[in-house]
């Protein structure tokens, strides 16, 4: 006859309830919590926010604000990085290979143009370079293997465009490349694991760009343009979530994930919340946080890739739209700017998202 050991059994099942709250307290503390940082020395919203070598996040740009700033995590602290030759908004920026920033494009007030920068953090200082061929602005920009920086897109004067270019530090020359298969603007450029860049969103059929052969290759269709959406490299696989849908004026929930060995997309799990011109970055834990935006006002959530699922964090201080994510050196993301949620003033705060 078997015996009952009340004893044991009862150490087990205070082993599993601790086990249990164990997972549930781990599971709390994968969310992460947001915490205020140092305020801008501008109000901005259209800007750059671009992680330098050294940690610090250089902060370019905004409607009426011809200036640039220097974030430092390890202070908390910004100063100043000096006064843009250009003022500009809706222009991109882009990390050389020795550590450089590119500041190309963009609009002021009236009207898209091809003016380019470059700054030098070992200086401290801003340097003119050849303009574009065409100008442009709500284009991407994206740092190619072999050094050179890859255009695509853009609006000007209302009209989308097709063209792409690229940039050589090395000569400080842009050259016009085959255009794309249509125009676009509000869309993503994403590196791919091999090298190649994925151009999607925008309401056209997405491209890859081989920079061996210069040629553009079409993909397989979207489920939704995804036309002021995010994308971000997860794997070998692209993740393109939000923009706005085929009304072009309402913001979209829809999450697709891009798998180049079959060149087709597939729906992943949705977002919590519809969203246009937000933000989307990396987490040190390997999740990927969306942030504020049209239609989600200071709502955050959290995409995991090994459950495809989204979960909502928490909120942000204070709704963004058109502000900046980056992941800093530590895992933890940093939020500046953006327009408030009457799109009536910009944002001169910014926050950080630990995960």
């Amino acid at each position: 006859m078997r015996t009952f050991h009340a004893p044991r059994t009862t150490a087990v099942l205070l082993a599993l309830i601790a086990a249990v709250a164990l997972l549930a307290a781990s599971c709390d503390a994968a969310g992460g919590s947001w915490s205020s940082t140092a305020e801008m020395a501008a109000t901005r919203a259209a800007h750059t926010a671009t992680l330098l070598a050294d940690g610090r996040v250089l902060i370019v740009g905004g409607p009426q604000e011809p200036n640039a700033e220097l974030y430092d995590p390890a202070t908390d602290e910004t100063t100043s990085a000096g006064d843009l030759n250009t003022e500009r908004f809706f222009h991109t920026a882009t990390r050389l290979a020795d550590g450089r920033v590119l500041v190309a494009g963009g609009r002021q007030p009236l009207t898209s143009i091809r003016s380019a920068e470059i700054y030098n953090p070992s200086t401290g200082t801003w340097r003119g370079t050849t303009g574009m061929h065409v100008k442009r602005s709500s284009h991407t920009a994206t740092l190619l293997d072999d050094g050179t920086v890859l255009v695509t897109g853009g609006i000007n004067q209302g009209n989308a465009l097709a063209s792409a270019e690229l940039f050589d530090p090395a000569t400080r020359t842009w050259t016009l490349l085959t255009p794309m298969n249509g125009p676009r603007f509000g869309h993503t450029a994403t590196k791919l694991s091999d090298g190649r860049v994925l151009v999607a969103g925008g309401d056209s059929v997405p491209q890859v760009f081989d920079p061996k052969t210069r040629k553009w290759t079409a993909t397989g269709p979207l489920a939704t343009p995804h036309t002021s959406g995010e994308a971000i490299r997860i794997g070998k696989k692209v993740l393109l979530v939000g923009g706005y849908d085929e009304s072009g004026s309402d913001p979209s929930n829809v999450s697709e994930l891009y798998d180049p060995a079959t060149n087709h997309w597939s729906t992943t799990g949705p977002m919590r919340h519809a969203r246009a011109e937000f933000a989307l970055a990396p987490l040190g834990d390997g999740r990927v946080l969306a942030s504020g935006g049209f239609g989600a006002d200071n709502h955050a959530e959290a995409y995991n890739p090994a459950t495809g699922t989204w979960t909502s964090v928490e909120d942000m201080a204070e709704p963004r739209q058109n502000q900046t994510a980056t992941m800093l050196d530590d895992g933890s993301v940093l939020v500046t700017g953006g327009f408030s949620d009457d799109l009536m003033d910009n944002v001169p705060t910014t926050e950080r998202f630990t995960p």
